[in-house]
């Protein structure tokens, strides 16, 4: 297990704890990252997984680790690669902008219950205190919304950099390609243009703004590739929630090739990275991989 809560440390804590032979260096952009690379243990090889992991959560790292060295024994290379993407980091989240709305609204609310009806103070008064507030509360909840859209184009953009980058370092071009990721950084991949890869798997993906949110079920659902989405309803509100409407938008959209499944548990153990390894096999082999 890692020491470091920041990924600061993360290339350090690397270092630390494996060792020399278990990773390469590789240089992206001038840096040198460390990357983690394991061939499949059979004579064919179905495909290569690249796991593209947010550097600041280190406690995935380990688990996809875990994964990545498990998938090899059902025929696929694995390779791991962390690094930290600006601005994909939750805002306020959308239940503290409903409270501060709510309280809002409780206090023009209240002020209309304590006060009569007069000449000096119509009954209109609370209704248009209300109205005012819920267009002050729009207004920023839309300016919100722009900055983390903002954000994620951002993130796309340095995403879609590293991948091809990555392609390039790895001589993946080659390959069959199967791209992992998870979380908010796996919204940022189903905001790049032309997404690459041959298949995408996600891990309860989710955008910490309700409206983007929604939308990411549909993003998911117009991608050209298959998709296996993996969900952990235990792990992330925002993700769970939109689980149903991902689901929803891929019949309706009539995506071909789409899977949901549930990660039972929140904390991943040995046998449930044997569980996800399964699901991930099962697919490629419906897929013909």
């Amino acid at each position: 297990m890692f020491t470091s809560a920041v990924f600061a440390t993360m290339h350090d804590d690397i270092r630390t704890q494996f060792h020399d032979n278990d990773y390469t260096i590789i240089d992206i952009d001038g840096r040198q990252q460390p990357v983690f690379t394991f061939e499949s243990n059979l004579s064919e090889t179905r495909a290569t997984i690249l796991f593209l992991l947010d550097e600041k959560d280190s406690r995935l790292f380990g688990t996809m680790h875990k994964l990545a060295q498990t998938l090899p024994n059902v025929g696929l290379n694995t390779i791991v690669f962390a690094e930290g993407f600006a601005n994909i980091q939750p805002s306020k989240s959308d239940a503290s902008d409903n409270t501060a709305q709510s309280d809002v609204n409780n206090q023009a609310l209240s002020q209309d219950t304590r006060e009569e009806p007069t000449e000096s103070s119509p009954s209109t008064d609370a209704g248009s205190t209300i109205a005012q507030s819920f267009a002050v509360t729009t207004t920023a909840n839309a300016e919100q919304t722009d900055s983390n859209l903002a954000s994620l184009t951002h993130c796309s953009e340095q995403l879609n950099n590293r991948i091809s980058r990555l392609y390039d370092a790895l001589s993946l071009s080659s390959q069959r390609t199967i791209i992992l990721t998870s979380g908010l950084l796996s919204s940022c991949l189903f905001y790049i243009e032309n997404i690459p890869g041959d298949a995408l798997i996600t891990i309860n993906p989710f955008i910490d703004n309700f409206e983007l949110n929604v939308q990411l079920s549909d993003k998911i659902a117009s991608t050209s590739q298959p998709v296996l989405d993996l969900v952990n309803k235990t792990s992330n509100r925002y993700s769970s929630k939109n689980a149903v409407h991902r689901r929803i938008s891929s019949q309706r959209l009539m995506k071909a090739h789409y899977r949901q499944r549930d990660i039972i548990g929140h904390r991943m153990s040995h046998r449930q990275v044997e569980y996800i390894a399964k699901e991930i096999y099962g697919w490629l082999t419906f897929l013909g991989y």
